[in-house]
């Protein structure tokens, strides 16, 4: 996807994102136009909804019905981007979000997944989702090594934590290495806009050992899940196909040089979302281990 294009697209999904405020829409992003059953070349905005209201329906509800484009002026130009309204069925948000699993686990119980073995600060951490994590000073035990939480990292963009480790991570880096991507290890970063739609990525459910293919949906996508504190709107999320399971909570997705692309957030719907490495990593000033 060339750089104009890119520009447009997120031009258009600022315009789309006020539909958020209305009752019937889940998510707002980008991604791939879906008709008869299969997915096309088109990029698109793409309209997570509830179900579809009738124009009847719609105006008892004093709701216009959503437009079919949208246009934008990108470097003087006028553009149209294609709108596609794509219906979860009436799934509530956070029903089929990934939930507790191995190998973390706390007090004894399963509670998540390891992301990856970071460097933080020049020493070795394991990094593990925010809402897993949930609190600071957690003891959490990572296979057959054990460490403490840091404080959860949770914003708009961003649901993150790091563990140190009882040894400060020098043999903890082998003893976990069998837990992540079946001993291979994650060669570097792939930023987001080198990914292309419809492309295979994986994912490694910690939980059974396998490494699990999934094609990426969509990217950029602003997506409202349910926090102890209320609705937070995640934005900047990936969407692949919703392949991922309990236990699965912060599993790395990479593609198939071991670079990794993001770590997992939540499924819903069909289809598990990730919160992309390149900016997460920057973020907070992390480097693979």
């Amino acid at each position: 996807m060339n750089s104009r294009k890119w520009r447009i697209l997120q031009a258009a999904k600022r315009k789309a994102l006020r539909w958020l405020a209305r009752p019937e829409v889940v998510s707002v992003g980008i991604g791939q136009r879906h008709r008869e059953g299969r997915w096309r070349s088109e990029s698109c905005i793409v309209v997570k909804i509830d179900w579809k209201r009738s124009r009847e329906q719609l105006r008892d509800q004093r709701q216009r019905p959503l437009p079919s484009w949208i246009d934008v002026v990108v470097d003087g130009q006028l553009a149209r981007v294609g709108v596609d309204l794509q219906e979860t069925a009436g799934e509530t948000l956070g029903r089929l979000q990934a939930r507790v699993g191995s190998p973390v686990r706390h007090d004894g119980k399963a509670i998540g997944s390891v992301s990856a073995m970071v460097l933080a600060g020049g020493a070795r951490r394991a990094l593990i989702s925010g809402h897993v994590a949930k609190a600071k000073g957690r003891r959490v035990q990572l296979g057959d090594v054990s460490g403490v939480t840091d404080e959860p990292v949770r914003t708009r963009r961003l649901d993150h934590c790091l563990v140190e480790l009882d040894d400060d991570g020098g043999a903890a880096l082998s003893s976990l290495s069998s837990l992540c991507l079946d001993g291979s290890a994650l060669t570097g970063l792939r930023a987001v806009p080198s990914l292309v739609l419809g492309q295979t990525l994986y994912f490694h459910r910690m939980v059974t050992g396998h490494r699990v293919p999934v094609l990426l949906r969509h990217v950029d996508m602003t997506v409202p899940f349910w926090t102890p504190e209320g609705i937070l709107h995640m934005q900047g999320l990936v969407a692949t196909d919703g392949r991922t399971a309990e236990g699965d909570s912060g599993a790395m997705l990479h593609d198939d040089t071991f670079r990794a692309v993001g770590t997992l957030v939540g499924s819903f719907a069909g289809e598990s979302y990730f919160i992309p490495c390149d900016y997460a990593f920057a973020a907070l000033g992390l480097q693979l281990a």
